[in-house]
C-alpha cells in the first residue's frame, strides 16, 4: 500500500519550500502509523520521510530527535541499497554530521564523516572532515582531507588552503598543489582577460597571507587596492586588514578594518579582529559599543556580533556577560578562534586558569600560528605561577614566528619571573626593534621596572616615555608611575597625577603622589595648580 501521488507531491513541495514545522506535523503521524504496520508504506517512502523529518528537526533545533530519524533512515538505506533516486548513505551521514556539529560533539561528528567512503565524499565533506581531524590533532589525516577538497574545487577553496597551512604544510607545497590544479594561478590567467588576471593576483596574495608570507602579500594587496577596478572591495580590505593584524601591525590593521566597516557596515568576516583591537584601548570603548550594536543588526546567526559583544563586556569587566556571548558564538561556529580567546581571558580574570588553558589550547589547534592565542597560553601559565612552562612556550613562539617585538616581548616578560638579567637583554632587543607598531606595552612596562631595580634610571625613563605616546587599556597608568621614579628630577608629580587620571585605583600612583607632595611641601589643596601642566604635558599626547 502506498500514499497517493498528490500527497507525495505536496509533501515534496513542503520540503522544497523549507516549511519544516509543517513537515513535522504532517510526516510525524505517517511515520508512526508505518512503524506500527510496516506493510502500509514502502521502504523507499519510509526512507524518504525519515530523511525529511530528520532534516526538519535539525533545522528547528531538535538535533537529538533528528539523529534518531536519520539513524532509522540509515538502516533502511542498507536494505534498499540497489534502489536509485533515494537519499544516499553519504547524504544521510552528512545530515547526521551537521546534527553532531551543532551540539559540539566533535568526535561523533568526525566519526560520522569518516564512515563515508572517500569516493562518495563531496568537497564540503572533505573540508569538514579536515577541520575535524585538525581539531583533534590528527594533522596527517587533516592534510589528506584538505588536499582532496582543494583538488575537487579546482583550487578555489580558500578554507581548505588555510587548513593545509594550519597543518604546517609548507607554503611552497601548497602553491605547487594550486599550480597543478591549473586554476587562478598567474600562469593560467596570463592568457585571459583583465578580470581573471586581477582575480588571480588577489587569490595568490590571499594564499601568501594565509601562509604568513606577509610582506609580499601586503604589497600585492595594497597594489590591488590602488587599482581602480578593485578599490573598496570588501574581500580585499578584509584580507589586507587581517594580514596586518596577523603580522603585528595593529595600527594599520585597525585603520583598514575601520575603513572596511565604514564602507560596508554589513560585512562580518574578520571584523572580530577589529573588536579585539578596539578592546585594547581604554578610550575606544564607545567605538566598540557602536560596532557591537551595528553588527547585531546585520545577523544574529553569525558568531562575529556575539564575539564583539564578548570583547565589549570583557572591557567593561562584566565577566559573566562576556562568557555568555562568547559561548553563544561558539554554539553558532565552534571554529571561532576569537570566541575561544574571549573565553580564555575571561577565565583568567575569574581565576579559572585550567579552563583558560583548555580554551587557548583548543584555539591553537584551529590557529596554530596565531600570536594572540599563544600569548594567552603564556599568560595562563604565568597566572598559574608555572613560570618555566611559560618560558618554554614563549621560547617556542619565538622559534615559530621569528624574532620580532611581539615574540621577544612576551618571551622577556615570561623570563623576568626567573632570570631578570636575561629578561632585560631580551626585552631590550624587543625595544630596539620597536617602531611604534606591534610592541606589547606591558612588556615595555616590565623593562622599565627592571631597569629601575637595577638603578639604570635613564634607560627606564626612555622605555617608559616611548610607550606613553599612545594610551593602552591596562598598562599606561603603570608606565606613568614608572616614569617619575626613573626621571627623579623632572616633573615627577605631573606623571603621578597622569597615572591617577588614567587609573584612579592605582595604589602606587597615589603613594608616589603623596610622597612627592611631601618632598615639595605641597598639600592636596595646591595639587590643582598642576592641572594646566598635565593638560599640556608632552609625555601623554593622546
Amino acid at each position: 500500500m502506498a500514499l497517493s501521488n498528490t500527497l507525495l507531491q505536496n509533501i515534496k513541495l513542503l520540503q522544497t519550500n523549507e516549511m519544516y514545522e509543517d513537515i513535522k506535523i504532517v510526516l510525524g503521524p505517517i511515520v508512526t502509523i508505518a512503524e506500527n504496520n510496516e506493510r502500509l508504506l514502502s521502504h523507499s517512502d519510509r526512507l524518504t520521510f525519515y530523511v525529511h523529518l530528520g532534516d526538519a528537526c535539525h533545522r528547528t533545533g531538535e538535533h537529538q530527535k533528528a539523529l534518531r530519524y536519520l539513524g532509522q533512515a540509515l538502516q533502511l538505506r542498507r536494505c534498499t541499497s540497489r534502489l536509485r533516486g533515494l537519499p544516499t548513505e553519504a547524504d544521510i551521514r552528512w545530515r547526521s554530521y551537521l546534527c553532531y556539529a551543532a551540539q559540539r560533539l566533535h568526535a561523533e561528528a568526525c566519526r560520522e564523516l569518516a564512515c563515508v567512503p572517500e569516493k562518495a565524499r563531496t568537497p564540503a565533506m572533505h573540508l569538514a572532515l579536515g577541520q575535524s581531524y585538525l581539531r583533534s590533532g590528527e594533522e596527517k589525516l587533516a592534510q589528506t582531507a584538505f588536499k582532496c577538497c582543494v583538488k575537487a574545487t579546482g583550487g578555489l577553496s580558500m578554507e581548505a588552503i588555510k587548513g593545509l597551512l594550519a597543518c604546517r604544510t609548507p607554503l611552497s607545497e601548497v602553491l605547487q598543489l594550486l599550480a597543478n590544479c591549473g586554476c587562478l594561478t598567474q600562469r593560467a590567467a596570463s592568457a585571459t582577460g583583465p578580470l581573471e588576471q586581477l582575480l588571480a593576483r588577489y587569490f595568490d596574495a590571499s594564499v601568501q597571507a594565509a601562509g604568513r608570507a606577509f610582506r609580499p602579500a601586503i604589497e600585492a594587496l595594497v597594489a590591488l587596492d590602488g587599482n581602480d577596478l578593485m578599490t573598496g572591495d570588501s574581500n580585499l580590505l578584509a584580507t589586507l586588514g587581517e594580514a596586518f593584524y596577523q603580522c603585528g601591525d595593529y595600527t594599520e590593521a585597525e585603520r583598514i578594518l575601520t575603513r572596511l566597516h565604514s564602507l560596508d557596515s554589513n560585512w562580518l568576516r574578520h571584523i572580530d579582529s577589529l573588536a579585539e583591537l578596539l578592546h585594547r584601548h581604554a578610550n575606544k570603548t564607545r567605538q566598540l559599543e557602536c560596532l557591537a550594536a551595528s553588527l547585531m543588526q546585520v545577523s544574529e546567526h553569525r558568531p562575529e556580533p556575539y564575539v564583539v559583544y564578548g570583547y565589549l563586556n570583557h572591557s567593561n569587566k562584566r565577566s559573566s556577560k562576556a562568557m555568555f556571548f562568547a559561548q553563544k558564538a561558539l554554539t553558532i561556529s565552534p571554529n571561532s578562534v576569537h570566541a575561544l580567546i574571549v573565553c580564555g581571558y575571561v577565565s583568567i580574570r575569574n581565576g579559572k586558569e585550567r579552563d583558560a588553558l583548555s580554551y587557548f589550547t583548543e584555539a591553537r589547534k584551529l590557529a596554530p600560528n596565531s600570536f594572540e592565542v599563544q600569548h594567552g597560553i603564556v599568560w595562563t601559565y604565568i597566572n598559574r605561577h608555572k613560570y618555566r612552562n611559560a618560558i618554554a612556550k614563549a621560547e617556542l613562539l619565538v622559534k615559530q614566528l621569528g624574532r620580532n617585538p611581539r615574540t621577544l616581548g612576551i618571551y622577556g616578560l615570561a623570563t623576568s619571573y626567573e632570570n631578570k638579567d636575561k629578561a632585560i637583554e631580551i626585552l631590550a632587543d624587543a625595544f630596539a626593534m620597536f617602531n611604534g607598531r606591534g610592541c606589547l606595552p606591558e612588556c615595555v612596562s616590565v623593562l622599565a621596572e627592571l631597569y629601575m631595580e637595577k638603578k639604570r634610571y635613564p634607560e627606564g625613563q626612555g622605555s617608559a616615555r616611548a610607550s606613553l605616546v599612545r594610551p593602552q587599556r591596562s598598562c599606561t597608568a603603570c608606565l606613568a608611575t614608572v616614569t617619575p621614579d626613573a626621571a627623579s628630577s623632572r616633573r615627577p608629580l605631573v606623571h603621578y597625577e597622569i597615572a591617577i587620571r588614567l587609573d584612579s585605583k592605582n595604589r602606587k600612583a597615589h603613594e608616589g603622589a603623596v610622597a612627592m607632595r611631601s618632598v615639595l611641601n605641597l598639600d592636596s589643596r595646591t595639587a590643582g595648580t598642576h592641572q594646566h601642566q598635565m593638560d599640556h604635558s608632552d609625555d601623554c599626547n593622546e
